[in-house]
């Protein structure tokens, strides 16, 4: 009996401790079923919040991107745009190197703005290639934090999905558990709550697991710094590119300006030049006109001593056939002597001052001719700097990115202007092809002497050039009657009787403006001999009263 009762109280013991062990066996499951819950709840609520920091990151990037390869193509376009400016600057430089030389071929202010000019530009395209590059590496890094983020990202996507189907598979078994086995009503027992607590410690991995939960996060949350710094840095650099093709371009057109206005003021002052030198050709010619006539009075005057020189040789004459007795030094031949020395007298005094008059006229002429040299060189400078005023820039078809001048009128530039232009442009120009005709570019420097100048055919503003009679060289360009002018060898009269002259001829049979008396002959021949000796005492002398040519 004692045994039977020994044995039914261990069997109500063991249902009592199964129940109890069934109880805390529910319990800790409902418990870890609520802490994997719990953990997985979280961990798909941070990785949303990463998926969703990433993703605004990834958008913000892209428009970066965008926004920077906007401001790049921003960039190229304001530095090809100042190709033109340059090519016109560089073309307008070789163009005044065409100047005539050594007159015109001086350091003015249009040089050093021009100078000034070509510095400004090559400069702004330097930097705005330098704000290129720093744009295109700015792309670049862009586009690494970019790749980096959507790496991190198509991880966190992936884990968010697997890690949400396996919530959605411990919800689902949590609520089938709990269909099957609910919790007991009451509070656990301690034997539970000892056995919960053992477990809570003796967990593996918690730590760890914690602490890289932690560096993924710390992970993604750097790289978000990382990309935002890198997207702050592409709007500082956006704003910078923006500012420096605001300032590169006013300073262009500062330059341009200057240019411009320098230009517009040699040509002003070439024109004022100009005036003053055509003031003082009038003069000169004028002084000239009044010097031939004085010749020609000089000469009237030595022309009018011959009668008195042929009365006294034919008194002479006369006087020797008086008999001997008759034949004596007598006052009348006492004073036809008198009479002769006071008349060569005359007549030498009369040459010379007819040599000085020549004397004058000819640096008179010397003057004029360096008045005329010097218009003719003041007039190409003009024409130039007003050709390199008027032409502008235009766009061209073919590829290339400018052009001097209106359609129709390029010139290429030199080899020197073509080389550094290609070394600070970085493509070439285009190359129409050099002119047939003769140039300083393509045969060597201008030839400013009378015959053999090589010049453009069909120019009517090239010096010297012309022959004697005011016609342009065949094949030297088209004749000029306005710019043609006596050569060295031609005088008053050949000027005058050219088939372009409009005053009408000077020659020996016509007074000059100034002159007294009215027109007289051609320049008498003495008649008659001194003492029947056939020796004319002018016929050496004389020779000073033709027509003095230069």
């Amino acid at each position: 009996m004692n045994e039977a009762s020994s044995t039914h109280q261990g069997a109500l013991n063991q249902a009592e401790n199964s129940v109890r062990t069934h109880e805390d066996t529910v319990n800790n499951n409902h418990d870890q079923y609520r802490a994997v819950q719990d953990n997985m709840e979280l961990k798909v609520s941070n990785t949303r919040r990463l998926v969703e920091t990433l993703s605004d990151r990834a958008y913000s990037l892209e428009n970066s991107i965008q926004h920077t390869r906007e401001s790049l193509g921003v960039v190229e376009a304001a530095n090809r745009a100042k190709d033109g400016p340059l090519q016109l600057c560089l073309w307008r430089i070789e163009q005044r190197t065409k100047r005539p030389y050594p007159r015109e071929q001086v350091r003015d202010d249009a040089e050093v703005a021009l100078e000034d000019e070509k510095a400004t530009l090559i400069q702004t395209k330097w930097d705005l290639s330098d704000a290129a590059e720093r744009t295109k590496d700015m792309i670049r890094q862009l586009e690494a934090r970019l790749a980096e983020v959507r790496d991190d990202l198509h991880h966190k996507k992936h884990a968010l999905g697997i890690d949400e189907m396996c919530l959605a598979k411990a919800q689902s078994s949590f609520a089938n558990m709990q269909f099957r086995t609910p919790r007991p009503q009451g509070p656990p027992t301690a034997r539970s709550k000892m056995v919960g607590e053992r477990k809570d410690a003796e967990r593996h991995g918690h730590a760890e697991g914690h602490n890289n939960e932690m560096f993924r996060q710390n992970r993604t949350g750097a790289l978000d710094r990382h990309s935002a710094s890198h997207d702050e840095a592409a709007d500082v650099l956006r704003e910078a590119n923006t500012r420096l093709i605001a300032r590169c371009e006013q300073a262009a057109k500062d330059a341009k300006a200057n240019t411009d206005r320098c230009l517009r003021d040699r040509v002003h002052e070439l024109q004022h030049m100009r005036m003053r030198i055509e003031e003082q050709i009038r003069e000169t010619e004028s002084k000239i006109d009044h010097t031939n006539g004085i010749i020609s009075e000089t000469r009237y005057h030595m022309g009018a001593l011959q009668e008195p020189l042929a009365m006294q040789g034919a008194c002479s004459a006369f006087r020797k056939d008086r008999t001997a007795r008759e034949h004596i030094n007598d006052p009348v031949a006492a004073a036809l002597a008198e009479h002769q020395d006071g008349v060569m007298q005359a007549h030498e005094d009369l040459a010379k001052e007819q040599e000085k008059e020549k004397a004058h006229l000819k640096a008179l002429f010397d003057q004029r001719k360096k008045l005329e040299d010097d218009l003719k060189d003041k007039n190409s400078a003009c024409s130039i700097d007003s050709r390199c005023l008027n032409h502008g820039t235009i766009p061209v078809r073919g590829g290339d990115r400018g052009l001097i001048g209106p359609v129709g009128e390029f010139e290429p530039l030199r080899a020197e202007h073509r080389a550094e232009y290609k070394r600070t442009v970085g493509m070439p120009l285009a190359d129409p092809g050099i002119s047939k005709r003769a140039t300083s570019v393509d045969q060597g420097p201008v030839s400013y002497g009378r015959s053999g100048g090589i010049h453009r055919g069909g120019s009517n503003h090239t010096h010297h050039d012309f022959n004697p009679q005011g016609f342009s060289t065949p094949g030297r360009g088209g004749s000029a009657p306005g710019y043609a002018s006596a050569g060295r060898t031609m005088n008053m009269l050949q000027a005058t009787q050219l088939p372009h002259a409009t005053a009408p001829p000077m020659n020996n049979f016509t007074r000059f403006p100034g002159g007294t008396g009215g027109p007289t002959r051609g320049p008498m021949t003495p008649r008659g001999v001194l003492g029947g000796s056939g020796t004319n005492p002018l016929r050496e002398t004389g020779r000073a009263a033709v027509t003095y040519g230069y």
